[in-house]
């Protein structure tokens, strides 16, 4: 066989493992993910989901300072929507689509979901591109599988967040910077800019994708001979600057439109990270993401080569190496400090660790089986590294399909929510716990609950929901402190005694074990905050228990700290004397 033909042979079926591997990628990512909804969203869908809504009702400021790329991406996928229903008579007016959606979200959580599911899926193939620029096709098809078993990616990528499509953005932008390094044209360099600013727009720490554009452009320079001077008065490098401004202003126009709320928002992401409650026993950045973080996404045997991957390119620090390298470096510096550490903040890193993984298993499998005199491998070696590559994420595709059919089993907040409905009488007053059931509240309790909301037609559906729901509660939030200044601050809880509460009129008290347990798994917690401890004892000693709704499975494979993932709590259902 000619050997132009057997290479067209190959190329073919790169395509087809991609083409598997991207759908294989789809079908983890979305099994599941209708499961429980609209009671169990993730706890922060809601920055996704509603912002997107309320902007279709004239409320630009709806994401209030978050980067609101995805907010754009989910408000036109949500009015197609709205036009598909208008057209089929599903929604005979807008207040009436809005008037279905807030009594029933399922379906903005499963259109959101479902774009996140394709997304990521969609990096798949993306990642192969970035390989195989950097090094070779097998290089790239290696890291596209382990990144389709990546557990931290497939988790984000089943929720309507920011995850998945930053990940994308970065891989896009890294691409383009990928061919500078190979001496790409003008377009290159803009197109890396204008993704890296659409990056940015979706979530601010995807600003360090900028940098590895300059250091492609520094390394190609620095190669041909060109002088400093000349290197750094490029006008395409000034045109991706500028395309990098480009990028995050289509994203984010409130930039222009309304700064004060851009700088606003922005001030308030520097600040989030004081530290959170429940993150005392955690270790800082520096040794949280090369140990927990990785070993969440990849399981011990990936988590080494990805170790040995990193080293291996700082022993070779080529110029293709630098650039991947660039990346987790970045990435682990802006994060070696920070006191509150999940490993999603890792992601704009780990595409790039798994292609230096994927290039030191070639590597070692071409020197065990050497390859022919026309360079290409030996079939031994491209048998070998196959064989170790899906052996190698054996144990993150197990993680992935337990952890997808944990969330279709029944939630206690599910049948918490239904039986308190069944038992507890409507217009009952109940102080509800962080993370417990989401019970329907009355039009009197929001708005004793909310004295001030902005003037809309969007909050006047919100009311008639409330006013027509068949039942619904006057609900007292428990507002535990959880980050920033008030837990910098010791604030407890929001509890009080049950005297106060028999004395207002509460008689049931809803709790959840995500809470609770917060306050006793750390040393020393439960002794900063007296007030609230004492007020989970006296409901053992005083109250009565009137139901329990555990998890269907005890070692339910979630822990926030280490997973990224709410613990699946229980409910406990109260009844004051």
């Amino acid at each position: 066989m000619p050997l132009g033909r057997s290479w067209k042979i190959i190329l073919r079926s790169d395509w087809l493992v991609l083409a598997v591997l991207t759908l294989l990628a789809f079908g983890l990512r979305i099994w599941g993910m209708w499961a429980n909804l609209p009671d169990v969203p993730n706890p922060d869908e809601y920055l996704m989901i509603w912002p997107s809504l309320r902007i279709g009702y004239g409320n630009l400021a709806a994401t209030t300072g978050y980067p609101p790329l995805v907010n754009f991406v989910l408000f036109f996928e949500y009015a197609a929507y709205f036009l598909l229903g208008y057209a089929l008579r599903w929604f005979p007016s807008p207040t009436d689509f809005a008037f279905q959606m807030i009594a029933n979200p399922t379906p903005l959580y499963l259109i959101a979901r479902t774009t996140m599911a394709l997304v990521g899926a969609a990096t798949v193939p993306l990642l192969y591109q970035v390989g195989k620029t950097l090094y070779d096709r097998r290089v790239g098809l290696i890291a596209a599988l382990f990144l389709t078993f990546d557990f931290v990616h497939a988790m984000l990528s089943k929720v309507g967040k920011v995850d998945a499509p930053m990940v994308f953005l970065i891989c896009l932008s890294f691409l383009f910077s990928a061919r500078v390094l190979q001496g790409g044209k003008t377009r290159d360099y803009l197109l890396a800019g204008l993704f890296a600013g659409l990056a940015t727009a979706a979530k601010y720490n995807a600003l360090l994708v900028a940098l590895p554009l300059l250091l492609a452009h520094l390394l190609r320079s620095r190669r041909e001979g060109v002088s400093w001077l000349k290197v750094l008065q490029a006008k395409p490098l000034w045109l991706g600057g500028l395309c990098v401004i480009l990028g995050f202003w289509l994203g984010y126009p409130h930039l222009i439109l309304d700064p004060g709320m851009f700088w606003q928002g922005l001030h308030n992401t520097v600040n989030f990270f004081w530290s959170w409650l429940g993150y005392e026993g955690a270790p800082p950045g520096r040794i949280y993401y090369p140990w927990i973080a990785l070993r969440t996404a990849y399981g011990l045997p990936l988590q080494l080569l990805v170790w040995a991957g990193f080293l291996a390119a700082l022993y070779r620090h080529r110029g293709r190496d630098l650039l991947c390298l660039s990346m987790p470096i970045l990435t682990y510096l802006m994060l070696s400090n920070f006191t509150v550490n999940q490993p999603r903040y890792f992601l704009p890193a780990t595409p790039f660790l798994l292609i230096l993984a994927a290039k030191l298993l070639m590597d070692v499998t071409g020197k065990i089986c050497p390859g022919s005199a026309e360079g290409l491998p030996a079939k031994r070696s491209v048998y070998l590294s196959a064989t170790l590559a899906v052996l190698l994420v054996i144990l993150p595709a197990y993680q992935i399909v337990f952890q997808d059919y944990v969330y279709t089993l029944p939630d206690p907040r599910v049948t918490s929510r239904q039986w308190i409905e069944r038992h507890v009488p409507s217009g009952s007053r109940v102080v509800l716990d962080m993370e417990g059931p989401r019970l329907v509240e009355s039009a009197e309790s929001w708005q004793a609950n909310h004295p001030n909301p902005p003037p809309s037609r969007f909050a006047d559906v919100e009311q008639e929901v409330r006013e027509m729901a068949p039942v619904s509660y006057w609900i007292l939030p428990i507002v535990h402190f959880t980050n920033r200044e008030p837990y910098r601050q010791g604030r407890e809880a929001s509890v009080q005694s049950l005297d106060w509460y028999l004395e207002n009129g509460y008689y049931y008290i809803v709790t959840s074990s995500y809470m609770y347990e917060t306050y006793v798994r750390w040393p020393g917690v439960a002794e900063r905050y007296p007030k609230t401890m004492a007020f989970y004892q006296s409901l053992e000693e005083r109250a009565t228990l009137l139901a329990e709704f555990r998890p269907p499975l005890e070692n339910n494979g979630r822990d926030f700290v280490a997973t990224d993932l709410p613990t699946i709590p229980t409910i406990r259902v109260y009844q004051l004397p």
